[in-house]
């Protein structure tokens, strides 16, 4: 009964009585849930035909079938937010907030946070709409602090927004402005909020008489609408600045406005903007002087509409009336003089025409003169600017080409590093698991493989600054434990301050966690980077002090020394790129490089980093992060507890598995020698290996032999690893063998760029050797699986095919993080039955249903991983649809070869 219902919801806007028709059976059914989800339907439908009365009674009548539903809690609810919200349209406010009230009630209850915050948001609506506004300011602060405890910029910006409309209605323009300012930080990211903000400003500006600024606000609220294509608020900022021009009297621009507000009012069929134009046509017929068409404006718009009898609208048209009469008695006047001179005066009259006559020509042959030079002019600085921009043209031509000479050089560097590190950390690792721990060689691998991750992670900054010069930097906010990180910064510079006889403090309490909303790589970046310079430059027997200092706006994290200090000259220059001091005290500094990436940084996160220091006596750097502290930094804690219960051992593999995977071929495509033969040696150990030095000799093996697996590199000799997979992908025998990229370039655009050719799997150097395996045999029993499925009968054919199984996986993507999404409810997103679903999924991929979901989740939790959004398995478990992380990390390694933990450390 559910999925007829949704059926019906699904129609494209039938008659009334047709659906009516259609919905007579599930009122009478003996399901509460049925008849609240009917009930709720013609709730929306109604509200959407604005018959909101009827709106109201169906959605309560919803309402009290859901609460007979002790399990369909959730659904009470948010029919009770959506009661709120139509209450408030119909100004019933009392009603929206007891609603409001009923729902926040259950979110409290069941933890809801983001939805709690949404009710509180309401509440506050309806408040500041009967201008209780300190109800209302209390109500929107629980909204705010709840989305600021879960890290959710879009409803702290909305929330900010709000308060700010709100002092706005107060006319209380200064904290309007200091909350709009607020609420534009928290909105980088979504242009539609920014714009809203950008317009209240602009308004503001204009209430104070503060016509430039409001310009540029308007102007600015424009370009984001036209960027997000919010065509209904960008015809009342046309407007706005319609009534803007009018009122500073820039009468030229005001028609080209209410032009362009005009358009978009009658496209996208804006009532109320129809009565606002007539409003500012009106002042600027008046304001030209057009007082006759002010006045048969009045009269015309009256006759369409009552509500220009009013005493306003009388007053308006009784003063139109005025002027024009006014004016007609003047012009009869003004005839009847011209008639009397005419009879009076007839010489002096010829006598005036012709000395105007003399005094007009000798203005005309001077106009002529001005404009002959003014063109001279013009052209002189035409040619001018025309030689600038083509000396700029080629100057800019000449920069974007050392600009892609430079990219191509980092990612050269990067693919020649990669691979040599591939070859020492894969056999390192291989060693370390066979030799005792105790051993003195275990422990000299140990440093090896230490230094082998520290030269990754110098390649993977090296990748970073190539991609913050070109703008790619991404910053992926998570919870960030200050206290925590800088715990351990200084726990990894013990050993060096102690060698060199310096003193670490942190000045905190280290029970108290600071837990902030951050890129935690990117902060643990530039904290590294301020204590290695501190340590650099302070002296035998001095303290470094690391701090943080919190407040209700913004955190504070500091590193102090004690060392030379910073000679005045230099502090405005330190951040600059490439600059190095003159008066460094002969110590060796770097390349000019760590500071300038920290300040970015900073600047990344809405913030800022800032130096004070004085000559012999020391320096204090500062980074400044905006954001209130976030609340449950104990839960930290407990997420180490929960990942030490994921390291599981995994089950043997079963027989069938083990029988697919019997003499099979891989070919490996390999330029670098060392890296063919390791990638051969440990693959031949269960495989038969054929290899290739190049796309080209890949080819030649393919027409010579039939391998059930290729695993190449991507940049290669005569042919690179992209050209040979198109090639494999285009022949009809070839295109299905699973195909497996190994590459140095980790650039997120690149994979994505290689799986679109049709490649199974992405691999990025280095690797280890277990991984490659696991993916290897996954690759090989998936396509068994899925050919042996396409060999059995058929009861019907199902077209559209891929677009199909686009549309399920899109499915599962949208509903990643909800750990109750399984094959029941993809069946019926697709409008399968069950039955259909298995044998469809498992002809176009040799997977079930539930193998397919479990599949994409493990995709998407290492495109996070990639990505380094999350920094503990149990979150990355949670975000991707796993309820338990020890079962999470069992499936991860089951497909990936390693567990996840190993992933994120790395």
């Amino acid at each position: 009964m559910v999925r007829s219902i949704e059926a019906i919801e699904a129609q494209d806007e039938p008659p009334t009585e047709s659906l009516w028709a259609l919905s007579q059976p599930y009122f009478s059914s003996p399901s509460d849930t049925v008849k609240a989800r009917i009930n709720l339907l013609w709730g929306r439908h109604y509200f959407t035909e604005f018959q909101f009365d009827s709106a109201k009674h169906f959605i309560e009548e919803a309402i009290g079938f859901y609460a007979k539903v002790p399990e369909r809690v959730k659904d009470k609810a948010a029919s009770l937010v959506f009661l709120g919200h139509l209450s408030y349209d119909i100004e019933d406010i009392s009603s929206a907030i007891g609603a409001y009230h009923q729902a926040l009630e259950i979110y409290e209850d069941l933890g809801m946070k983001s939805e709690a915050g949404n009710a509180y948001n309401g509440i506050g609506n309806s408040y500041c709409y009967i201008a209780e506004f300190n109800l209302s300011l209390e109500n929107y602060q629980k909204a705010l602090e709840l989305y600021m405890s879960i890290g959710d910029s879009t409803g702290v910006s909305k929330v900010l927004g709000n308060i700010a409309n709100l002092y706005t209605v107060k006319k209380d323009y200064d904290k309007s402005l200091e909350y709009y300012e607020k609420a534009l930080k928290w909105s980088i990211n979504d242009p539609r909020q920014r714009m809203d903000y950008i317009l209240g400003i602009g308004i503001i500006k204009e209430e104070t008489k503060e016509y430039d600024g409001a310009e540029a606000y308007y102007r600015e609220a424009v370009s984001l609408g036209k960027e997000v294509k919010d065509y209904i608020q960008l015809a009342y900022t046309y407007q706005n600045l319609a009534f803007l021009y009018v009122t500073t009297d820039l009468l030229d621009s005001v028609p080209k406005y209410m032009n362009l507000t005009r358009e978009l009012a009658d496209k996208y069929a804006i009532g109320n903007l129809q009565n606002n134009l007539n409003e500012i046509n009106h002042q600027y017929l008046f304001k030209r002087g057009m007082y006759k068409q002010a006045y048969e404006l009045l009269k015309e718009v009256r006759a369409k509409s009552d509500s220009f009898y009013n005493l306003d609208m009388t007053r308006q048209l009784q003063e139109v009336e005025a002027q024009y009469s006014t004016l007609k008695k003047q012009k009869e006047l003004a005839q009847k003089d011209l008639e009397l001179e005419r009879a009076s005066g007839e010489l002096g009259r010829k006598e005036f025409q012709r000395n105007i006559l003399i005094v007009g020509l000798l203005f005309v042959m001077v106009l002529v003169v001005m404009i002959y030079r003014s063109r001279r002019l013009k052209d002189r600085a035409n040619n001018i600017l025309k030689q600038k921009n083509q000396q700029i043209e080629e100057k800019n031509k000449e920069i974007k080409s050392m600009e892609e000479a430079k990219s191509r050089w980092f990612i050269n560097i990067s693919h020649e590093l990669r691979t040599p590190l591939t070859l020492i950390k894969g056999p390192i690792r291989q060693a370390l698991g066979a030799i005792p721990s105790n051993d003195h060689i275990y422990k000299d691998l140990k440093i090896a493989d230490r230094n082998v991750g520290q030269l990754q992670k110098l390649v993977d900054e090296i990748l970073d600054l190539s991609k913050m010069e070109d703008g790619k930097m991404p910053v992926n906010l998570g919870r960030t434990n200050l206290t925590e990180m800088v715990l351990n910064a200084l726990a990894s510079f013990d050993s060096a301050a102690r060698h060199t006889k310096v003193k670490l403090e942190f000045d905190l309490d280290p029970q108290d966690s600071v837990v902030i909303s951050a890129d935690r790589e990117k902060i643990n970046n530039v904290l590294t980077n301020l204590i290695s310079n501190a340590l650099k430059f302070t002296h035998e027997g001095g303290k470094i002090t690391v701090g943080l200092q919190v407040n209700e706006e913004e955190v504070a994290l500091f590193v102090r020394d004690t060392g030379d200090g910073i000679p005045a000259e230099d502090l405005n220059k330190i951040f600059d790129r490439f600059y190095q001091s003159a008066n460094s005290s002969g110590r060796q500094g770097g390349t000019g490089v760590g500071l300038a990436f920290c300040k970015e940084i900073a600047r990344m996160h809405g913030g800022d980093l800032s130096v004070t220091s004085e000559l012999g006596v020391g320096s204090r750097f500062e980074l400044l992060l905006p954001g209130k502290r976030l609340m449950g930094g104990d839960e930290l804690a407990k997420e180490d507890e929960v990942l030490q219960a994921a390291i599981l051992d995994i089950e043997e593999e079963p027989a069938h598995y083990r029988s697919v995977l019997k003499d099979k071929k891989i070919l490996v495509v390999e330029d670098n020698a060392d890296m063919r033969a390791y990638i051969s040696g440990f693959l031949s150990r269960d495989f038969e290996v054929i290899e290739a030095r190049d796309g080209m000799e890949g080819l030649e093996k393919l027409r010579a032999h039939t391998p059930d697996l290729i695993v190449s590199d991507v940049m290669m000799p005569r042919m690179d690893g992209l050209t040979f997979a198109r090639e494999v992908k285009k022949h009809p025998t070839w295109r299905g063998i699973p195909f497996i990229t190994v590459s140095a370039i980790g650039d997120e655009t690149e994979k994505v760029n290689t799986l679109r050719i049709g490649i199974d799997d992405y691999l990025v150097k280095p690797f280890f050797a277990e991984e490659l395996l696991v993916r290897v045999q996954n690759l090989i029993y998936n396509y068994s699986e899925r050919i042996t499925s396409q060999a059995e009968p058929q009861e019907e054919e199902i077209s559209h095919e891929e677009k199909t199984l686009k549309k399920l996986e899109k499915e599962v993507y949208d509903n990643i993080d909800d750990s109750n999404f399984n094959v029941i409810r993809l069946a019926e997103a697709a409008s399968m039955s069950e039955r259909q679903l298995y044998r469809y999924i498992r002809e176009m991929t040799g997977l079930t249903p539930a193998n397919f979901i479990k599949e994409i989740r493990l995709q998407r939790a290492m495109d996070l991983i990639q990505k380094k959004v999350y920094k503990r398995t149990s979150q990355l478990s949670y975000a991707v649809g796993f309820p338990q992380p020890a079962y999470f990390s069992t499936v991860f390694k089951k497909r990936f070869g390693r567990l996840p933990a190993e992933y994120i450390e790395d």
